[in-house]
């Protein structure tokens, strides 16, 4: 098994060799934009579903 995580693990190393490194990007309120998002996507997914639960009968307003 080990030989096999050896041949695996050079083969990785060898599609890499060529490929240029990329500079690490330094993002300034990552974390409060990825939350504001979320947020965002869950409120479109809830709306999404109680649309479809009030096409199908299946919510009351209230």
């Amino acid at each position: 098994m080990n030989h096999l995580r050896n041949f695996l693990d050079g083969f990785a190393q060898a599609i890499n060799w060529g490929a240029p490194q990329r500079a690490y990007q330094v993002t300034r309120g990552g974390f409060r934009r990825d939350q504001e998002k979320l947020r965002g996507d869950v409120k479109r997914v809830g709306q999404n579903l109680q649309q479809a639960a009030k096409r199908h009968g299946k919510v009351t307003e209230g």
